[in-house]
């Protein structure tokens, strides 16, 4: 690595500037134009996404001919992240961010700091790099505010140091982790469509009942009893939209006779979150007790609990919890408000088959949360290592220095002066081999449905690098424990269909994606 050189991330800034909100699409004023605001909620699903999901605002002339994005703009997430989570994730523009809707100009909010970087750096690298320095927790030393909302320490960030090789090298780097990290989308993408495969299936048992719903008032009764003096001992539990039954705080409180007793298989929500998910079902051995506050309540009869808890968080169910909520500021839904929302009842057979599902789902999200995923994270690190320690790509020392280039970057004061000026264009000096990337193809669900048969990607890994080379094996791997999970979702679906006793199920490929449909035989 002789030819390599360290520089600060600040050195390669040709633009930095903090992202804006605008107003909202009433605004009236004809110097506001339209625009899609990308905020930090779209980095989680970027990969997927690729931000069709931000949001349109009106944003002001002068704001945006500032703002407005260009291909090979880096996002750096600069206000956000949580307890598990920090702040300083980062995207890259491209032109299918660009291309969608491609007359409404993207910008990002301000909780984004957009990152233009000079002509004379492959942008890639450097955005390949920041996710390597984000991978390794160093980003941790940059963060300021409180855990459940971070702030980023932009200055300081902007002075990590970032080992640059040459041009000609940094293309190959590229290159390379363009198709390793192509190979990985694809396999989370696989992963992706069994579980929305599940989910599409669940979605169809009630699907065909919807028109003949009934009041969830015939199928549940409330739990109002009190645990009394007998509360020492007795496990205190909460929930959260995130983690589902939670013990719960209870401050400086010394006695609990007023709480609820919750029994085994009891729902438990809060009232003022449930329209976020707050709402679980209490799957311990022994009675434990909750805050006055929240609801209990338990099924009857005829419908199945883990069907009817995973309509209540569904799209449909949120429609109907938010529709019967009351409070102007806080509010709330009661028991009595749950019980008059309108519920599709399968028959029994039915419900019987969505389980099994459902069961298989938690399965399989715990597999890919505790295992799957954390593989793919530590080849994603692997890899980055290898190319950022010089040892992924072949050095060749008629590639020059990495200094010959650096030396013609202007310090950052002095970019700060020039910023205002009009620039004249310069020549870039990527080559052909930089344009050689692996633009993804947009992930519909219906395009994923199609690949579950797909062409074995260990053939494709083999041909691309070798049985030998690097991180083949582990990659492999992964593709032969996503055809196991794979198979076994259609097992259980042959299983689900013996259930149905008469009825028969098609699946069709709609402009929505992948659908069932049960029909009467």
């Amino acid at each position: 690595m002789s030819s390599w050189k360290e520089t600060r991330l600040e050195n390669l800034f040709k633009f930095v500037i903090g992202g804006d909100w605008g107003k909202d699409l009433e605004e009236s004023d004809p110097d506001y134009h339209e625009a899609y605001c990308i905020r930090g909620s779209e980095i989680r699903n970027w990969d997927k996404d690729k931000g069709k999901t931000a949001v349109l605002r009106k944003i002001s002339s002068s704001s945006l001919e500032k703002r407005k994005l260009q291909e090979g703009d880096i996002l750096v997430e600069i206000s956000g992240g949580g307890p598990d989570q920090p702040v300083g994730r980062t995207v890259f523009i491209d032109n299918e961010v660009l291309a969608f809707e491609d007359d409404i100009p993207k910008i990002c909010t301000n909780f984004l700091r957009l990152v233009r970087l000079v002509e004379s750096i492959n942008k890639k690298y450097v955005y390949y790099y920041l996710i390597y320095f984000y991978k390794t927790g160093e980003v941790v030393n940059y963060q300021g505010g409180s855990n459940n909302l971070r702030n980023l320490k932009f200055s300081e960030y902007s002075k990590i140091k970032i080992p640059v090789p040459p041009f000609p090298e940094q293309e190959r780097i590229v290159a390379k982790l363009n198709i390793l990290f192509e190979h990985l989308d694809q396999i989370k993408m696989r992963y992706s469509s069994i579980s929305d495969i599940t989910e599409k299936f669940v979605v169809s048992c009630l699907d065909k009942y919807y028109d003949a719903r009934s009041p969830l008032s015939n199928f549940l009764e409330e739990g109002n009893g009190r645990i009394g003096k007998a509360w020492r001992g007795v496990p205190k539990i909460g929930v959260s939209a995130r983690d589902g039954i939670i013990e719960l705080d209870t401050g400086q409180k010394e006695t609990f006779e007023a709480y609820k007793t919750v029994n085994p298989g009891d729902f438990i929500y809060n009232t003022m979150r449930i329209n976020i998910g707050s709402i679980a079902i209490y799957d311990g051995d022994d009675v434990a007790i909750t805050s006055p506050d929240y609801v209990v309540f338990r099924v009857k009869h005829t419908i199945s609990p883990k069907l009817l808890i995973h309509y209540l968080k569904s799209e449909h169910g949120l429609t109907e919890i938010n529709s019967n909520t009351k409070g102007s500021v806080r509010s709330r839904l009661y028991f009595s408000s749950l019980a008059n929302i309108n519920y599709p009842v399968a028959p029994a057979n039915i419900q019987e088959a969505a389980e099994k599902f459902l069961s298989w789902k938690a399965s399989f999200d715990s597999i890919w949360k505790n295992n799957l995923s954390i593989k793919v994270a530590e080849i994603e690190s692997g890899i980055l290592t290898k190319a950022f320690r010089g040892d992924l790509v072949e050095q060749n020392p008629s590639d020059g220095l990495a200094e010959d280039f650096l030396g013609d970057i202007k310090d950052p004061k002095d970019q700060l002066k020039t910023r205002a000026r009009k620039r004249t264009p310069q020549k870039s000096h990527e080559s052909k081999a930089a344009k050689i990337q692996t633009e993804k193809d947009e992930k519909t669900l219906q395009e994923t449905v199609k690949k579950v048969s797909d062409v074995p990607l260990s053939k494709t890994l083999q041909k691309t690098f070798g049985k030998k080379s690097f991180n083949f094996e582990d990659l492999e791997g992964l593709t032969t424990e996503y055809n196991d999970m794979k198979n076994q979702l259609f097992e259980i679906l042959d299983m689900s269909l013996e259930a149905t006793n008469g009825l028969k199920l098609t699946m069709e490929n709609s402009k929505h994606g992948l659908k069932f449909k049960f029909l009467e035989s």
